[in-house]
């Protein structure tokens, strides 16, 4: 077996093998696959690989697939033609309608199961809502209701409960969002495995401030306690967002807030326009999980709903 570890870069993946170090640029990677022992990372000047039970599998796969140029062709091209438009012949119609009977089957069976799988199952929902969003314009809904969501379900990186970031002087205290919003302007985004070596770590409020640096959940949970210091109904928010045609949807965390009795998004992470009416992000923004200011947490669905006669 071969001995590896990994740590991602700027434009490349490097991985330390037992007896030498391969960098290997994101524009090579053609695929990535994996088996019972081995990871298998194809490039254009040939194949590497790494030993199954790497640490971190599953995340650096999903990275490199984030990425590689190539890979994320391929995703596009999947939400962009996922299913023919339409269908012909008895046969088609017979695998058309018993591959959606499996759809909704899984669908059932992630519904009834109540345990912290169902996570997986919503975020899986979610990656195939898209596709009937683009392909068949059915519109999905979004339904928010309170829940007793641990602080785990927040993310890998979540150990704390919420309070707990409350908590410690902070030096800085902004008079307005605009204030909090040129503030976080200075900061650079870094994530946790080029800063810690990890695949998810959460900053205390009072960290980020002294360092200036880290992810989009360091730079959220710094605007959130900003807007609830200020007095303004504020909420932390974990889920899915996609910023363009052309770019796969990820985790991110971000921050709705009520002012003058409109709902906003406080996207924390950008550098240009951090603030735009909440209602204009729908189709960018999925959420999860949320938690307000009075630490009550929100579960976030989306689902599609049938015009039945």
């Amino acid at each position: 077996m071969v001995r590896c570890s990994s740590r991602l870069q700027e434009t490349a993946v490097t991985l330390h093998l037992r007896h030498y170090t391969r960098i290997i640029p994101y524009d090579t990677i053609t695929a990535v696959s994996q088996n019972r022992l081995f990871l298998i990372i194809h490039t254009t000047h040939g194949r590497y690989f790494i030993e199954r039970s790497i640490q971190r599998s599953p995340y650096l796969v999903a990275e490199l697939k984030r990425r590689a140029p190539a890979l994320r062709q391929a995703a596009v091209q999947y939400i962009t033609n996922p299913l023919p438009r339409h269908l012909a012949g008895k046969s088609s119609m017979f695998l058309m309608g018993f591959g959606l009977f499996l759809v909704f089957k899984i669908v059932a069976v992630g519904i009834t199961t109540v345990n912290d799988n169902q996570d997986q199952m919503q975020q899986s929902l979610l990656e195939f809502l898209p596709v009937l969003e683009h392909h068949y314009q059915i519109k999905p809904v979004h339904h928010r209701e309170q829940t007793l969501a641990p602080f785990h379900r927040f993310g890998n990186g979540s150990h704390n409960d919420f309070r707990w970031y409350f908590e410690r002087e902070s030096q800085l205290k902004p008079a307005t969002v605009e204030e909090t919003c040129r503030w976080l302007k200075q900061c650079r985004y870094v994530s946790d495995e080029e800063q810690f070596n990890t695949r998810d770590h959460w900053l205390h409020p009072v960290e980020f401030e002294a360092s200036r640096q880290g992810d989009c959940e360091d730079h959220a949970l710094w605007a959130w306690r900003k807007l609830v210091e200020l007095g303004i109904p504020a909420e932390f928010v974990v889920g899915q967002a996609k910023w363009a045609d052309d770019h796969p949807t990820e985790a991110h965390a971000w921050v709705t807030f009520t002012q003058n009795g409109r709902a906003y998004l406080l996207e924390a992470t950008a550098k240009t326009e951090m603030v735009c009416p909440l209602e204009t992000t729908a189709s960018l923004y999925h959420p999860w999980y949320s938690i307000d200011q009075d630490f009550q947490t929100y579960q976030h669905n989306r689902y599609v709903k049938a015009n039945l006669p």
